[in-house]
């Protein structure tokens, strides 16, 4: 294991925060709200592996709602070229059956990704977009229309994935081991997006833990006060029947 990033203490209770290297899977994975489709020469972004898969998706999608792509574009899309182009194009189709975020990654030491774009235009690119359709939106808020409410809601959710995914690009995933005032590893957790709600967790543990030797504490002490007036009580029995 790699050194504690953090370290701290809780009434004699250790608590430990380390990067969590190898999450188990990406939230990409999980059962998510939006479809998030990337296009970049050097990385796997998204829901899918494939630049062909991608596109021939989003073209079903589209298709599907009665929207066809131009022969102009259809020829591009084919060549892993001029990919803001083709960003451009299919978000400008897409926003017509579904809300559309596009999704830039910024490419310096590392990769990070956000809804808003960077400031540098030299490392950073749009990279692709990730969408919920108006299907979609109807059925998760059980709605007969997307309002402008409902919009925003549903941009809330698109936002908040692709926070985590960033958490996930840029290694802010963690886990903790918490051990008692002897130095015994009492639990431990792992696969934590934000170092903020892994340490709340974390303390959480070390709160209950404090509370159940507190419990135990006190336990034995009722259970050692109730052996001695038991004693007390047999000897002054035995004193009264001797002395009779």
């Amino acid at each position: 294991m790699t050194e504690a990033y953090h370290e701290e203490e809780y009434k004699g209770i250790k608590i430990e925060i380390y990067p969590d290297e190898d999450p188990w899977e990406s939230p990409r994975e999980w059962d998510n709200f939006g479809t998030m489709k990337c296009f970049h020469r050097n990385y796997n972004l998204g829901d899918e592996k494939r630049y062909d898969d991608v596109v021939e998706e989003l073209k079903s999608i589209l298709n599907d709602n009665g929207i066809e792509i131009s022969e102009n574009m259809e020829d591009k899309l084919e060549y892993f070229l001029s990919h803001n182009d083709a960003v451009d194009y299919l978000m400008g189709k897409l926003e017509k059956i579904a809300v559309v975020l596009p999704l830039y990654l910024y490419d310096h030491s590392g990769i990070t990704m956000n809804t808003s774009g960077f400031s540098c235009p030299w490392d950073s690119v749009k990279v692709g977009f990730i969408f919920a359709t108006k299907d979609q939106i109807k059925k998760e808020f059980d709605v007969k229309r997307v309002t402008k409410k409902v919009k925003e809601k549903a941009i809330k959710i698109l936002n908040g994935e692709v926070e985590t995914y960033d958490q996930y690009l840029t290694g802010d995933v963690w886990g903790y081991v918490v051990e008692d005032p002897e130095g015994n590893d009492e639990d431990s957790c792992w696969g934590f997006y934000g170092f903020d709600y892994c340490l709340e967790e974390a303390k959480a543990i070390a709160k209950h833990m404090y509370k159940e030797r507190l419990k135990t504490i006190c336990i034995g002490m009722i259970e050692a006060g109730k052996d001695s007036l038991r004693e007390l009580h047999i000897n002054k029995l035995i004193n009264a029947v001797t002395t009779a």
